[in-house]
Parts: C-alpha cells; structure tokens; sequence
C-alpha cells in the first residue's frame, strides 16, 4: 500500500470518502487524529509480534486509527515519532512519503506541514488511543 492510495481514500483529509478506508472518527476532528499505516517491517522503531491484539508477520500492512504525528503506530506521539520524523525530514518520494516516516497529510514528502502535526499532538503521557 502505499501513500498516494491512502490519499486517495481519505477524500483530502476529510476521512469520509465514499471508498476505501474511512474514519468517522478521524472527520470529526482532523487536526489530531488520522488513520496511519505502514508495513510492519518499515517501521522505524522496530516491527511488530502482533498488532491490535492480532498476530501479525514483518510483511502484514497495519492500519490504525491514532493520533497525527504516531509514526510508529503504538498510539502516542512521543520522542520516538519526533526521531523518526526528524530523520526523514526534507525527504519525500515513493520511499519517504509515507505515514511511518512522518508524512502526516500523505502529500509525499516530510515537511514543516508534518512536523506541525506531530508537535500539535505531542504528548507523551497520554493514554493510547
């Protein structure tokens, strides 16, 4: 899966597309929350055993409704996001233009749009979501 399909469902950030992935959820408050994906094995804090509860292997596509700037998927915005962003920034294309390297809004690139969405969510204390 990759960036510019997921954009394609999420109806310019609205999250309330007539197909593909929609989030009721996500469109009412687009500032903070998105659905985020990435191959589990690209992901830069390590892959996961399981996900969701579920049992999943280093090629599974995860998919999760979380909050902007949860580059990792774990449910919080924290300095392992911040590192992951940070190292992709001012990068973009088929490699870096994704969720998991921290492009937010899926325009392709990592860019001060991105950082803005993870510094507006940062909180790492807060419950997961």
């Amino acid at each position: 899966m990759d960036a510019a399909r997921v954009d394609s469902f999420d109806n310019g950030e609205t999250w309330n597309g007539t197909g593909g992935i929609v989030s009721s959820t996500a469109a009412t408050n687009v500032l903070s929350f998105a659905v985020g994906y990435a191959e589990n094995s690209e992901i830069g804090s390590g892959s996961y055993a399981t996900f969701g509860g579920q049992a999943v292997g280093s090629h599974s596509v995860l998919i999760k409704y979380t909050r902007n700037g949860d580059c990792n998927l774990d449910g919080v915005v924290n300095g392992d996001d911040g590192g992951i962003l940070g190292g992709a920034f001012g990068l973009g294309g088929s490699t870096y233009g994704n969720w998991h390297f921290g492009d937010m809004d899926y325009d392709g690139s990592v860019d001060g749009d991105d950082g803005g969405s993870l510094n507006g969510a940062y909180d790492p204390n807060a419950t997961p979501v």
